[in-house]
């Protein structure tokens, strides 16, 4: 007789993820995005930008919360008949993480569509990247996710279940949950939702933000290029008035300060393409598993669908992952992110840095001074 293997590989990857994997991601989640939002809700760092990536924080930050208070309902001691008010409120929790989680998946679109507008088009960036667009656009998608899932309470109950003379509370699904039409057009609807649309969406918009940067940087080294070998005969040639100095460092000035703004851009780009691409990576496996339940449905119980829940229980681990991991890719690649980060935490920097800055700046204006009375 084959034994069925697949049952305890089921509970053996529920438990570790659900008990250990879970708390651990959660927990550094909670304060990563708790820290994203402390950051860029900074007066210094206001942007259009910078509201989705608030609204996008305070989605995971709320759905990690919502996804450790949901692994805590699978301990023993919560399965007591005294907790059955607790397990009614299932389907409400269940709603809240839902939303959050189209939230997250259309901020991240929303970010992603106003970056392309404002480098491949920014004529039309400059009137439709707004701080008050950006902040519409944040309240339609949070009622758009509620509307949406709005259905979920209704899916779920909890109820007291008697075996073998023990009565335990559980959670069990509703009419609703099982009516067939239902079922097919909601999980319809959610994958058009959360995976086709969306996945197509950023695909197709990062491709062209990476093509916009390379295209930026190929033409700022060239530049660059060519402002040396101005610099060059500038230099071989005989400067014979002040006048003619302080052009030539008013016109340096303005090329380094049109090159700092440009890489800067570039660094903001690449910090949001990277953010698209953990989307990508992380929600990946998750719109394959939904792809797959609109086309299959394995009997319960089987062995195919223990190692289709196994793979859900991965699948989600990777969206917790994806709703950590934002906080590192900004400290990784956004020098004012690490930079206020520091000032909010360590404000004896502030005043350090205050006095280097002032320093520097006095060393430069008597260089500069110097040099004038010389020539």
């Amino acid at each position: 007789m084959e034994v069925d293997w697949t049952a305890g590989f089921r509970d053996c990857v529920r438990f570790w993820i659900l008990h250990i994997c879970t708390p651990i991601v959660v927990l550094i989640g909670l304060v990563g995005n708790g820290v994203t939002i402390l950051v860029l809700s900074r007066k210094r760092m206001k942007s259009s930008t910078n509201i989705y990536l608030i609204a996008l924080a305070a989605a995971d930050l709320f759905f990690l919360f919502f996804t450790l208070v949901l692994s805590v309902w699978h301990l023993e001691a919560l399965k007591s008949p005294s907790f059955l008010p607790l397990w009614k409120t299932w389907g409400t929790i269940m709603w809240i993480t839902d939303a959050c989680t189209v939230m997250s998946i259309w901020m991240t679109v929303s970010f992603t569509l106003e970056r392309y507008i404002a480098v491949c088009h920014p004529l039309r960036g400059k009137v439709l990247c707004t701080e008050s667009r950006a902040r519409k656009v944040v309240f339609s998608v949070v009622v758009m996710a509620m509307i949406i899932t709005s259905t979920t309470p209704f899916e779920w109950t909890g109820v007291l279940v008697e075996k073998n003379n023990v009565t335990t509370s559980k959670v069990i699904p509703t009419p609703l949950q099982n009516n067939a039409t239902y079922v097919f057009i909601f999980h319809n609807l959610w994958t058009f939702i959360l995976a086709v649309v969306p996945f197509t969406l950023l695909l197709v918009l990062n491709s062209f933000l990476i093509s916009a940067v390379r295209r930026s940087q190929r033409y700022r080294n060239t530049l660059t290029e060519d402002s040396r070998g101005v610099q060059g005969s500038i230099r071989r040639a005989k400067v014979s008035s002040s006048d003619e100095e302080i052009n030539r460092g008013s016109w340096r000035a303005g090329g380094a300060r049109k090159f700092n703004r440009e890489r800067q851009e570039n660094k903001i780009t690449m910090a949001l393409v990277s953010v698209v691409c953990l989307f990508l990576i992380c929600q990946a496996p998750t719109a394959v598993v939904l792809t797959i339940k609109l086309f299959y449905h394995p009997p319960h119980g089987s062995p195919e669908e223990n190692i289709l829940l196994a793979v859900n229980n991965v699948c989600n681990l990777l969206v917790q992952i994806n709703a950590t991991a934002n906080f590192i890719v900004y400290c990784g690649m956004s020098d004012k992110y690490r930079e206020t980060l520091v000032l909010i935490f360590c404000p004896t920097f502030r005043h350090k840095r205050n006095n280097t800055y002032s320093s520097v700046a006095s060393f430069r204006n008597s260089t500069h001074v110097t040099q004038l009375e010389l020539t």
